[in-house]
């Protein structure tokens, strides 16, 4: 039978190498993990944050989501400013010295949208400088379980007012209000996009059959060739006209005309401006006043003459309203053309010629 010293030696090795392999295996879950290793050369840096609600001691601290430590602890601060309420003191490894400087800011992140919160540090830029052992880092509390509840009652309340609006929407529609309510039940809008239907069908088929001018359009093979000749005689007349010839081409390419035309235009100026300025007969007729009361005073003259006319008074008066003067000069002018025919009858009844002696 084994003695009792030999039983409790043989207890005392299992329990040893129980704690052991215990301590190893931990050290193997948190080197697995990621974690910051336990033997470490540390130090401490401080942070305020307005609430640490949801953090906890032992927290996680990253940067940019990479461990290097964890929350030592957390205190209210001696500072009165809401936003600094809640000291936290972070154990954070030596190796990341060098990467958390005075621009660095600690944020407290959420692990999911109800989850438990850490920290994560921003890294630090070269023109920052290295925090050391037992300095602050500016702190920053993120995005509070209040606010995003906050948010999501919002984003609720926003459905729901758009669930209703929908819901009214097909109300509407369903009552034939509206404009898509009436496309959607109104009888005769169904008819009517019959009736279209019908139309374009028939309009079709005719194209199809080459009635109507687009029918043959489509269907005249001759009326395509001479449209086709056509384009061709046009672009032969374009490619004459680019070439220079022809008197179209001289007119557009011809810089001899642009020249002319130019001359002209400045000539035509030159004697609107000398018609403007009252020189030459046509400047003195547009601007000269005397002219105009000239021929004022010749129109009136000219208005008199022929009111004496049309009331008899003088010789063309009477010869226009005297009709035994007209019947006078009608008679003298038949008795004048009697002689001369009788004169060239016989002119020696009229010619005589008698010679005396002495």
């Amino acid at each position: 039978m084994p003695s009792r010293e030999k039983i409790q030696w043989a207890q005392l090795r299992v329990g040893v190498l129980l704690l052991v392999s215990l301590v190893a295996f931990a050290v193997a879950v948190i080197s697995i993990s990621g974690q910051v290793g336990l033997f470490s050369k540390r130090y401490v840096l401080k942070t305020y944050v307005g609430s640490a609600t949801g953090l906890h001691v032992g927290a996680p601290v990253s940067v940019g989501g990479i461990p290097v430590g964890n929350v030592k602890s957390m205190d209210l601060s001696p500072y009165p400013e809401p936003e600094r309420a809640v000291q936290l003191t972070l154990s954070i490894s030596a190796k990341f010295q060098g990467e958390i400087r005075s621009d660095s800011s600690a944020r407290l992140e959420r692990q999911g949208l109800l989850g438990e919160r850490s920290v994560d540090i921003s890294r630090g830029g070269p023109q920052g400088v290295i925090l050391r052992d037992g300095e602050e880092l500016p702190g920053d509390e993120g995005s509070d379980v209040k606010q995003i509840m906050q948010n999501t009652n919002n984003v609720l309340s926003n459905l729901r007012e758009l669930s209703a609006t929908i819901h009214g929407l097909t109300q509407r529609i369903e009552m034939g209000k509206g404009s898509l309510g009436k496309l959607l039940k109104d009888p005769e809008f169904y008819n009517h996009l019959r009736r279209i239907a019908n139309s374009a069908e028939t309009m079709v088929a005719r194209l199809e059959k080459g009635e109507g001018t687009v029918g043959r359009l489509m269907a005249d093979e001759a009326l395509y060739e001479k449209m086709t000749s056509s384009m061709e005689r046009l672009d032969r007349v374009l490619a004459k006209v680019e070439n220079g010839d022809g008197t179209l081409a001289k007119l557009i390419n011809d810089p001899a005309l642009y020249d002319n035309l130019e001359l002209l235009t400045s000539q035509t100026q030159a004697f609107m401006a000398r018609i403007n300025q009252g020189e030459g007969t046509v400047g003195k007729l547009m601007t000269d006043p005397s002219l105009y009361n000239r021929m004022d005073r010749s129109f009136e003259a000219m208005n008199t003459v022929m009111a004496r006319i049309e009331h008899g008074e003088g010789t063309l008066g009477s010869l226009s309203t005297d009709d035994s003067l007209f019947q006078n000069l009608n008679s003298a002018t038949e008795e004048m053309r009697a002689f001369a025919h009788d004169f060239r009858k016989d002119p020696k009844k009229y010619l005589r010629i008698k010679f005396g002696l002495f």
